[in-house]
């Protein structure tokens, strides 16, 4: 039998029909893969580099002074709040309030000090360095016994303040205690202690009697320029007892 004749007049076998069957589902299967794992086009990946590069050069230029967001400015106003204020008074360089006393004026009576060494040395010093700060020191002066004839005496006189003041120790260790008096009450508003050997005390005095007797000297002339003086009702008035006769009187012949 020719082979035409035979293969024309064969019937296919089972196989073969599934084979053909399969063969459009696979070819369409691997054409879908083919065309999703194919690159995109040129024309897609050069507009999408061209966005990339313009939002970079967006985020690299500066922000316009009226359009900053609220995250920038929200720091630098915190740091603005947490600045301390300038104090034209305070030191430059740690921000601390200067404490610093002006000059004063008046009168300011300095007693003489109890213990002091012959000649006054420290009292006369006192007096020096008040008087350094524009006070008018008297030494003149007598002490009284109560607040209000000391009251009174800065009424008459016109005084601010008195001081008094008592020296203890020897040469190796020297404590010297002064105390300020109120002319405007009479009353003992403060006092400093001064402690240093004999011979180094003449400039711990220097260096700190104003330090620490200035503030309320300070006051104390406010208080004086400012404020009424209070009279008392029996004013301090000194007795010089009777007048002396100076002629003999002359006897009675009388008798």
């Amino acid at each position: 039998m020719p082979f035409a004749e035979g293969c024309a007049g064969h019937e296919p076998k089972p196989w073969a029909r599934r084979r053909a069957a399969a063969l459009p589902v696979a070819c369409a299967a691997a054409l879908a893969v083919a065309v999703v794992a194919a690159p995109r086009p040129l024309a897609a990946s050069g507009t999408t580099a061209s966005k990339t590069k313009a939002h970079a050069h967006a985020a690299r230029r500066p922000a316009p002074k009226g359009k900053r967001s609220a995250r920038a400015a929200k720091p630098a106003a915190t740091a603005k709040a947490k600045a301390p204020a300038t104090d034209p008074s305070s030191t430059w360089l740690f921000h601390k309030p200067a404490n610093v006393v002006p000059n004063q004026q008046g009168k300011l009576v300095v007693f003489a000090f109890r213990n002091d060494d012959y000649g006054g040395p420290i009292t006369t010093q006192v007096g020096q360095l008040f008087e350094a700060r524009g006070l008018e020191v008297l030494t003149n002066v007598r002490p009284v016994d109560s607040a209000e004839q000391y009251r009174d005496v800065a009424t008459q006189l016109d005084l601010v303040a008195y001081v008094d003041g008592d020296v203890r120790g020897g040469d190796a260790r020297t404590k010297v205690t002064l105390r300020l008096r109120s002319g405007f009450t009479g009353r003992t508003v403060t006092q400093a202690t001064f402690t240093e050997s004999r011979a180094n005390l003449p400039r711990e005095l220097s260096d700190n009697l104003w330090k620490k007797l200035g503030p309320a000297l300070a006051r104390a002339c406010r208080d004086a320029a400012t404020k009424p003086r209070r009279r008392s009702r029996n004013m301090l008035k000194i007795n010089a007892g009777t007048p002396i006769e100076t002629v003999p009187r002359v006897a009675d012949d009388t008798n």
